[in-house]
Formats: C-alpha cells, structure tokens, sequence
C-alpha cells in the first residue's frame, strides 16, 4: 500500500497468478483520497514470476522493482531483476495505462527511488526531465540506475547504469545466496532454535528521496555481519545517506548500528522535512525474543557525522517464533500532513507459534520538527 503525496491517492497492488505464466501484478489506484472510496483497477503481464515487487512515486509514473523467476517454486530458477514504470498520470484518471519495463538479467535486490515532501527532483544538467532513480547493492558497494520513461514513446524508454555510489566502506554481507530466493536465517532468538531471516542479500524498502533545497538526498539501509570481540558474529544494519551532486552520488554519512550484542536487522529508513534521518527495525538475540526499536539522528550534527543516537523500544515482543520467516515488507513512512511524522510497520510475536505474529503501526517524530 502506497500514498501519491502529489495526487493524494492510494496504491493498492499485489501479485497474482494461476498456475502460470502468465503472471500478474495487479495494481489498484483510488480515484479519490478517501482510502474506502471507489477505485481503478489494472493488471499487468509477465512471462516470469514477479516476485518481491517494491513500489515507489515519482513525478512522472508509479516505478517498481521485481525478482524474477520462472516459476513461483522456492528454488524456481532465478532471472534477475525487472526495472518497471507504470504511466501515473493516466492511472489517476482511471485510464488505460502502459507499463515500460527493463531486464537486468545479472542483478537482484533493485529499489526504487520514493519521493519523499513536497519538493519535486532537480532536472541534471541539459535534462528536460528528471529520471526515475533505483540503487541496488553489491560486494562492498552501492549502485545507481537511472530510468526515463517517454509515455509518448514508451520504445524510446531508457534505462542507465550502473553507476557507483562513491565513499561506501567495506561491509561483509550478513549472507550471500545464488537466487535471491534464500531468505539467509541467521537471527537468533531467545527460546527457538530456529533463525530468522535477515534478507541480508538486498537492499531494504524503502529508498526514501527528498530534496532539501541545498541539496537532494536518498536514505537507504541492508543487514551486514559484524563479528563479536568475543568471537562469533551478529546481524546489524548499515545506513547511508547519499547526497547527488549533479550526475554522481556520494554517501554524505553512513555506519554500521551495532551498540551491544544483539542483532538489528529488517531496518526501514526515512528523513524529515528538516533532514533528520529515523530507523525502525527488528531486534533479537539468544537472550532476548524479537522487539521493535527505533533510533535517528538530527541533520547537520557536525560533530556526529556518521553516528546514530539513542535507542527506544517501540515494542517489546514477548515470544519468539518457530520458523524463520520474519517481516520483511516493514516499512517507515512519512505523514504527508506535517511531514515530520514517521509511521512504522513491523512484526512482533505475542507466544511462541509461528500463527501469533502481529503487525504494530506506530509513530515516531523529532521533537524539533514542527
């Protein structure tokens, strides 16, 4: 579920598929801003399985990421990424709207880019429009993709990169797998044997954009391994803030949030209207069941670069669960009516059984941001 701040709509979408292929991505778009209201409904087509779809607003279209595979199987053959546009303007009419989509046979794990207050993105130099942008990660570093979709033309469509992010440090990937379809349990918890899901392969949703005036930033977040001066390692998650210059990206401020023992991981990012950075994510370890913590740091903290503050509970779960699939669609969201306001969602567990999972909502906001 996703909000156009610009248009004020809602986005509803899902997969869908019957045996297959072909396979669906069905998308619902209102045609008012009353969530209960009436809504247009489209259903876009696929030869492979559109698996893990991320959505995300910009000016110019509705875009999204995909993971591909031949069939909808645990081990179902992976394809890569696809790198989709779907024609916004038309959609919040309730018209007929095309889809533009790219291959990247060789990548996985792609976000889109969601924009984020009230200003729109900066034209590059000798532009007439502003591409949609994605980022997706690999071995120590961050990459950028760059796509332009022409609703007129939609075969003059383009799709550009990678391109590096500069100033990423090195990371050790919280797990590496093959397909993308491996969800990497290496969580622990407190009174289970079984681990969690880190999803330590990909980026986490969502890519939040804003421009800031002085400035356009993307906050974005992954699981990393960081071994224990004890020996033995745990999962915690690695931030970033990139700052685009022009053409090029460069992480303004980034770390690795590991403040004790426990694993941290699942992470949703977002900034103010100010520039404050929040995250909200799960936590757990073999001596605590699975919790929700938020932590942030105000803009411009010059004499903190590259350090979070503090750490709240949002939730303190009281069980941990018998298998290792975890929460993954978490998300923290900007509310569009004061844009200081984050909304978070995540999983907690109330006993030990893998039925009793519940979703907290909850908001967090800065005192200074007004």
């Amino acid at each position: 579920v996703m909000f156009d701040k610009i248009a004020k709509r809602w986005l509803f979408s899902q997969f869908a598929y019957i045996g297959g292929p072909p396979y669906l991505q069905c998308i619902a778009v209102s045609t008012s801003s009353d969530p209960l209201g009436t809504y247009a409904r489209y259903a876009y087509v696929f030869d492979l399985f559109n698996d893990y779809g991320k959505f995300a607003l910009w000016p110019d279209g509705y875009y999204a990421s995909f993971n591909m595979f031949a069939n909808p199987n645990p081990d179902g053959g992976p394809k890569g990424s696809q790198a989709c546009a779907f024609d916004r303007d038309r959609m919040i009419k309730g018209d007929s709207a095309l889809m533009v989509c790219f291959a990247l046979p060789k990548f996985f794990g792609l976000l889109p880019a969601d924009l984020d207050g009230p200003s729109l993105p900066n034209l590059e130099p000798g532009a007439t429009k502003a591409p949609s942008l994605f980022l997706n990660m690999e071995s120590n570093g961050l990459n950028v993709w760059k796509l332009t979709a022409d609703w007129a033309k939609p075969e003059k469509s383009t799709f550009v990169g990678p391109s590096a992010v500069s100033g990423v440090q090195p990371f050790a990937f919280s797990c590496r797998s093959d397909n993308s379809r491996d969800p990497c349990m290496t969580v622990p918890q407190k009174g289970s044997t079984a681990l969690l899901h880190s999803m330590g392969d990909r980026l986490m949703y969502r890519l939040s954009y804003r421009n800031l005036g002085d400035h356009e930033a993307l906050v974005a977040n992954h699981a990393v391994q960081v071994n224990l001066p004890a020996g033995g390692s745990q999962i915690a998650f690695r931030w970033y803030e990139i700052r685009k210059n022009g053409k090029t990206f460069a992480v303004s401020n980034s770390g690795t949030y590991a403040p004790d023992t426990t694993s941290r991981w699942m992470a949703s990012a977002a900034m103010d209207k100010l520039g404050d950075i929040a995250l909200a994510y799960s936590a757990s370890s073999q001596q605590e069941v699975p919790s929700i913590r938020y932590t942030g740091r105000e803009a411009d903290t010059k004499d903190k670069v590259n350090i979070l503050g503090g750490e709240r509970v949002l939730v303190a779960g009281s069980a941990s669960q018998t298998i290792g699939a975890w929460g993954d669609y978490t998300t923290l969201a900007l509310d569009p009516s004061d844009d200081c306001t984050f909304w978070f969602i995540g999983q907690y567990l109330t006993k030990n059984d893998q039925d009793s999972w519940h979703t907290q909502v909850s908001t967090v906001k800065f005192t200074r941001c007004k």
